[in-house]
């Protein structure tokens, strides 16, 4: 009778246990949609950040003002970054900038640093430009995302990240999930804390090395601001590495829902930009600052199809010419520059063409000569 009971305990135990450890998976797998719902609830938004990196060994930092916009339903993406480096906000420096735009159809390029001409260079393409548009220098997909390539919640739905539910803990107040798995094939022991009255986002993040437990990675998110559908955002995000005391940080500035259009994703160009229009085969300057309309609709100076339309910089040598000219030869000039039949963007190379015509010459004389030697030669036989 003892036994049976023993035996009876222990299987209801086992029961017990399984069926918790089956609840727990669910669980996880459940958090894990709900991270997607409320990703995929935000259709438009618009948000304007600062990001401060690591500070240098050289005592500087590389500092960032960006902007970023979707519109999930419309398939567009909006990520626009200026590159600053100093040893403080106060004192830096601009080095570069880029701003990539699909509108749905068309991905835009607009650089913010002038060529040694003193131009900006621009271009419009069908091919989506998806790497550009994820940089992990982007507060939003910070949020989201484990990898540029890899979201939280594809991670916690992963086999073989074997995600379980820890306990619950209150991190910067709030009352929080904490979710461990692995990352880097075992490699990485990794947790995430999520907060259910925050919509199921991330509040902090930590990786730790399997094999010592040493943690040298920590992303912490702070200041949740409550949005008018009721989603929350956070508002300031601190990376930190096995330097405790020297983080990295994005700041959100300004934060949108409002619904935007495909038109909002058509990047305005400055004027005097140089655009290389992929969709339309042409490439122009622009002369007046230009409203968002279609590809190769945008205001111009002397539209020109090319043939060649990687080579820019000689249109734009032609362009600096026409600015020194006077006001009279300017007139003329381009009166020259509309009759002329636009086949192509570089123009005719006289030296080469000449080059060309001796050459061929040349091999006619050669011609003319063996053919010569050879009758003689036949007259001599005779």
């Amino acid at each position: 009778m003892c036994r049976f009971l023993g035996r009876t305990v222990f299987y209801l135990f086992f029961i017990c246990s399984f069926t918790y450890g089956l609840n727990l998976e669910q669980d996880v797998i459940s958090i894990a949609k709900l991270m997607d719902a409320y990703d995929k609830r935000l259709d438009s938004i618009k948000l304007e950040f600062s990001y401060k990196s690591l500070l240098n060994k050289d005592k500087s930092r590389f500092f960032i003002d960006g902007s970023y916009a979707r519109k999930l339903s419309e398939g567009c993406e909006l990520y626009d970054h200026k590159n600053y480096r100093g040893p403080s906000c106060d004192e830096k420096k601009f080095v570069s900038g880029l701003a990539s735009s699909f509108d749905g159809v068309n991905t835009w390029y607009l650089g913010h640093k002038k060529n040694k001409h003193g131009y900006y260079m621009a271009a419009i393409s069908p091919e989506y430009a998806g790497r550009n548009l994820k940089s992990q220098e982007n507060p939003y997909y910070m949020i989201w995302y484990y990898t540029p390539k890899h979201k939280f919640s594809e991670l916690l739905t992963d086999p073989e990240a074997q995600p379980k539910i820890q306990e619950e803990e209150i991190v910067d107040g709030l009352q929080c999930i904490k979710i461990n798995f692995q990352a880097g094939s075992g490699f990485y022991d990794c947790n995430i804390w999520v907060s259910p009255e925050k919509n199921y986002l991330p509040v902090k993040f930590t990786i730790y090395t399997a094999e010592n437990k040493e943690l040298f990675f920590t992303r912490e998110w702070k200041e949740f601001k409550k949005l008018p559908d009721g989603s929350w955002f956070p508002m300031r995000i601190i990376i930190t590495g096995k330097d405790r005391n020297n983080p990295s940080e994005f700041i959100v500035k300004n934060i949108d829902i409002s619904p935007l259009t495909r038109e909002d994703f058509r990047l305005e160009f400055p004027d005097f930009t140089h655009v290389t229009d992929h969709v339309a085969g042409i490439s122009y300057v622009t002369a007046e600052p230009s409203s968002s309309v279609e590809p190769g609709g945008l205001s111009i100076f002397n539209k020109k199809k090319c043939s060649n339309i990687n080579n820019k910089e000689h249109l734009l040598d032609k362009y600096i010419e026409h600015e020194k000219m006077p006001i009279q030869a300017q007139e003329a000039w381009k009166e020259k520059e509309i009759q002329q039949s636009p086949k192509a963007n570089v123009p005719l190379n006289k030296n080469k063409g000449r080059m060309t015509f001796i050459l061929a010459a040349f091999g006619l004389a050669i011609l003319f000569f063996v053919i010569i030697i050879f009758i003689m030669n036949r007259k001599g036989k005779r």
